[in-house]
């Protein structure tokens, strides 16, 4: 169901009758009673609220009633229609004759809203009604006299589209004394009179109709609207017992997870206190770690020296690992190094020299075998001489 209710929030008095510069605050969680002694202001403040929401009503004396002439009187209310807040701003000067000039009231709702737009904003809110009924809180309540009988009248009178609830009695009242004097016009006998109350009173008859009908319409809606509000209550319950279940859900979760992580941690083998070093600067672990790479690099880089080396001896790797190198040997190793030296000389030279008697031999032959030629002889022939 839609909310067509005006709920007031704030009333601002700026200057009107004898308040000035207060400021009222409206509770809208039930009703709300304006109470004070006599003269304190009340029905100031009701006329007030009444010139905000349906503008200014009454001539120019029921205006001096709330300030001097060409004085500005008014003040801002604030609260919600329908949901969307408005601020209804009144500032009204008061006449030597005549009304106020509703266009001293402004809204503010989505826009700014002239009175005519606020009235129809209003829709089923009837200003007439508004102002009839404060009218009577402020005027007729200190005469004292049948007051509550005048309240049902004009207050029925203006649900049933009255302009002016007193106009009503005032005809009345005019032709009763009319009728009585001899001086009516237009009258011509007490039936007629009675006939016009009959009707008047067929009004009010139907105005009490459509009240009671009002009043029950009202009631209906306050059921709907306090079964709502234990919905309301009752959603909000939910909710919090979820938001409840969920945290206690989260908090078991969390538990469970402490739990397994404790268990894991107990399972995990002891740190061994060498180690600790490397828990107080993780660079040592890094340094180490660099340190046994550049190790195996360089113990890769000797095992292939040392497969060449074994190639170069004539036996395998395996075996040149058994070999037990001491000082002795290392010192026998360069004297056979040296003598080896002596002897690659000395094979050298005697190559040398073996060269050269081959040469020399070669070129005794030659001569020998030119000589021969030269006086006709053979080799075999010397040699048998």
């Amino acid at each position: 169901m839609s909310d067509n209710r005006m709920i007031l929030d704030e009333l601002v008095v700026d200057r009107f009758g004898g308040l000035g510069h207060r400021t009222i605050a409206l509770p809208h969680d039930g009703f709300t009673v304006v109470n004070g002694l006599n003269e304190s202001g009340k029905s100031t403040i009701s006329e007030l609220l009444a010139w905000l929401i349906a503008g200014p009503a009454g001539n120019a004396k029921d205006a001096q009633r709330f300030g001097h002439p060409d004085e500005l009187i008014g003040g801002t209310l604030k609260g919600r229609l329908r949901g969307e807040t408005f601020t209804a701003r009144g500032k009204f000067k008061v006449l030597k004759n005549g009304s106020p000039n509703v266009s001293g009231l402004t809204v503010d709702m989505g826009g700014t809203l002239q009175a005519a737009q606020w009235f129809t904003a209003l829709g089923s809110i009837d200003p007439t009604v508004l102002a009839a009924i404060y009218r009577v809180r402020g005027e007729s309540l200190h005469e004292g006299s049948n007051v509550e009988e005048h309240v049902s009248k004009v207050a029925l009178s203006a649900f049933a589209g009255r302009i002016d609830a007193h106009s009503l009695i005032d005809e009345l009242l005019k032709d009763r004394q009319k009728l009585t004097t001899g001086k009516a016009v237009g009258v011509t006998s007490v039936a007629t009179l009675a006939e016009q109350i009959k009707v008047a009173k067929g009004a009010l008859d139907a105005a009490g109709g459509n009240a009671d009908e009002h009043a029950r319409v009202a009631k209906d809606h306050q059921r709907l609207v306090d079964e709502r509000a234990a919905a309301l209550a009752e959603l909000e319950d939910a909710r919090r017992r979820v938001r409840v279940a969920a945290t206690v859900l989260s908090t078991v979760s969390y538990q469970k997870a402490i739990v397994v992580l404790r268990l894991e941690l107990e399972g995990l083998a002891v740190v061994p206190d060498e180690w600790q070093s490397l828990v107080d600067d993780p660079t040592q672990l890094e340094n180490a770690i660099e340190a046994r790479r550049e190790a195996e690099q360089l113990a890769t880089g000797k095992a292939a020296t040392a497969t060449a080396t074994a190639a170069r001896l004539g036996c395998s790797l395996d075996r040149l690992s058994t070999v037990t190198i001491t000082e002795g040997t290392l010192i026998e190793v360069a004297l056979a190094s040296e003598a080896m030296s002596t002897a690659k000389e000395a094979l050298t030279a005697a190559e040398t020299a073996s060269s050269a008697a081959g040469t020399a031999a070669g070129e005794a032959s030659a001569n020998a075998d030119r000589t021969l030629g030269a006086i006709g002889a053979t080799r075999d022939q010397v040699a048998v001489a």
